[in-house]
């Protein structure tokens, strides 16, 4: 009778294991499955939607211009946003000059450039003046990287004005002292204490590393550079929290994460193509309003700061995945208003379908970069992102899964040997 009543209790626990390993390898197959590029695409339509309503229902200012050239990078709809904005800036210049409030400011020339490349206008020729002449000569006036870094004020803003200088540094006479100035000035924030590194403003957070960290990144071909950023990278990673979202620093002023620094976090994974990218933007999706569509919430609250952190994010990770870039760089756009002829060869190339043809565009794009970049002391961060980044958000989908498959297989077997075992044992007794 002992052997009758053990028989189908030891099979039953033995199912019952099997199904609870299955269970967990679904789970975690689930869970290590990036995200679709449709899904992406989607959260960014929708969140720069609710930036750009939010625009058109109030008078735009010029120090709008994060939200603007984020709308425009999102491929939505912007309606007129771009002229309006455009407008009020050109307005603004003097004498050749950009004047807001009364004088030159970095950052807004920086932007400036940006969005005029995103709208395919001429930056050399804005009603007769060159604005990428009038930020050359405003960037060269400083003879330090010191009195560079005095009059950015905040290193927060360095994301926008290097991409503006290496986008246009084929117009611009200084472009090589200047982007030594850049290296510099931004090596002057940084800082490295027992208690973590990175950029040091007011503090060292995360969301000051994801904020500067990218526009460092354009000189990593130095060697110390390249260790700074990845000593502050492992900083970065100390933030993530549990639930995969980021805090703000390492527990002085926040014990959770929060939907700007995952923001922040998801567009400094994305353009340094760390694979924490996919963590940070299926956490991010924790703190979309319940309320209003295109929303993020800051302490369960709509909030217009951590929306435009999200929405950074979102697209960084959108042009990752479809091999475009990062938002604030416009080589690509400048490149095509100012020398629209090597646009109209590649496109013609690529239309061709025969390997031989495929080979060719490869030769030509190369062939273009290194003489858009010719006598440049740094190199350039890819501005395409590799082949090799593709492959291993590819392998996110396919390759890890069928390990997991092939280990999820190897543990059906066991546990039917395990079963037929169970068997055996309890019909001899042993």
């Amino acid at each position: 009778m002992t052997k009758q009543t053990n028989k189908p209790t030891a099979i039953f626990l033995t199912v019952i294991l099997t199904l609870s390993l299955m269970l967990a390898n679904f789970t975690c197959i689930y869970a290590e499955e990036s995200p679709e590029f449709t899904d992406v695409n989607r959260e960014v339509s929708t969140t720069a939607g609710y930036l750009l309503n939010a625009l058109n229902t109030t008078e735009i200012s010029p120090y709008n211009y994060k939200e603007v050239i984020l709308i425009l990078r999102s491929g939505i709809d912007s309606g007129d946003l771009a002229d309006r904005y455009c407008n009020l800036l050109e307005s603004n210049i003097t004498d050749g000059r950009l004047l807001i409030n009364g004088s030159e400011n970095i950052t807004m020339y920086a932007a400036y450039l940006i969005v005029l490349a995103l709208h395919g206008s001429n930056a050399l020729d804005v009603n007769g003046n060159n604005m990428a002449e009038a930020f050359d000569q405003l960037l060269a006036s400083y003879a330090t990287a010191e009195e560079l870094n005095t009059a950015v004020e905040n290193p927060y803003y360095y994301d926008f004005i290097v991409p503006a200088v290496f986008a246009y540094e084929d117009y611009m006479e200084h472009s090589d002292t200047i982007k030594t100035l850049l290296q510099n000035a931004i090596m002057i924030n940084y800082k490295q204490t027992e208690t973590g590194c990175g950029i040091d403003y007011w503090g060292i957070s995360g969301d000051n590393n994801a904020a500067v960290l990218p526009a460092l990144n354009y000189f990593s071909d130095h060697k110390e550079i390249a260790d700074a950023i990845a000593d502050a990278i492992t900083f970065n990673e100390s933030l993530i929290m549990e639930d995969g979202g980021s805090r703000f620093d390492n527990g002085e002023y926040s014990t959770t994460s929060n939907a700007n620094s995952t923001g922040a976090a998801l567009y400094l994974y994305s353009l340094l193509k760390n694979e924490n990218n996919r963590i940070s933007y299926n956490a991010l999706l924790n703190f979309k309003s319940i309320l209003t569509p295109g929303a993020y919430t800051y302490f369960g609250e709509d909030n217009m700061f951590a929306t435009v952190d999200a929405l950074k994010g979102l697209i960084a990770y959108k042009m990752l995945m479809d091999n475009e870039g990062f938002p604030f760089d416009v080589t690509n756009e400048v490149t095509r208003i100012l020398s629209p002829e090597q646009p109209e060869e590649t496109s013609g190339q690529d239309e061709t379908t025969t390997a031989d043809s495929f080979s060719e565009t490869d030769s030509t794009a190369d062939t273009t970069v290194s003489e858009i970049n010719t006598d440049t002391t740094t190199a350039i961060p890819d501005k395409k992102t590799p082949e090799t980044t593709t492959a291993s958000n590819s392998s996110a989908k396919t390759g890890e899964n069928g390990s997991m498959t092939v280990i999820l297989l190897t543990l059906c077997i066991l546990s039917t040997g395990a079963v037929m075992l169970t068997r055996k044992s309890v019909l001899t007794g042993k």
